[in-house]
């Protein structure tokens, strides 16, 4: 089950009931899980909109991007709950995404006709000149293909180079 939340008939959550060690659980979930085949960990945030303003001590600096987590390498896990609250539709079109890496910008999903999207991180002015780890602070966008699949009761995500979203049409 699940209510819409306003997200125009998508689901917002997934209730499970179940029985362990002779209780009855019920376990909430969210509908939309990511999967990050990138070889390397992304931070996941949602679009909240105007909210923060540069330099508010957040670190999230006028990126809009709300709340954050992270996913590893190899990794798959629902989005949290909060992320859902408007439903699985509504999450993937606020979901954003960047590499680990301070110096970029929060991207936004481009979505393409095929059911993919595209994600383009830009690069951050940086004073200084100096990444996160002491080297130089990247010049160049990072890229990344997310393949994003919605079904009535559950939607995902996967993100991952272009060869790996080619092994996925292709199979």
């Amino acid at each position: 089950g699940g209510g819409d939340g306003g997200g125009g008939g998508t689901v917002g959550i997934v209730c499970e009931v179940g029985v362990s060690r002779g209780q009855r659980v019920l376990t909430l979930r969210s509908p939309v899980e990511v999967s990050n085949v990138l070889g390397r960990p992304v931070l996941l945030g949602m679009d909240e909109g105007a909210g923060r303003e540069a330099g508010d001590g957040t670190g999230e600096e006028a990126s809009g991007a709300g709340d954050v987590t992270e996913l590893a390498d190899a990794d798959k896990q629902p989005l949290p709950l909060p992320f859902t609250r408007g439903g699985s539709k509504a999450a993937i079109d606020k979901l954003r995404i960047r590499p680990d890496d301070a110096g970029y910008e929060w991207s936004t999903l481009r979505l393409l006709d095929d059911g993919s999207a595209l994600a383009v991180c830009q690069p951050r002015p940086s004073a200084g000149g100096e990444g996160a780890a002491g080297g130089s602070a990247p010049t160049v966008p990072w890229l990344c293909c997310v393949h994003v699949a919605t079904a009535v009761a559950e939607g995902g995500a996967a993100l991952g180079t272009a060869a790996e979203a080619e092994r996925r049409r292709a199979g």
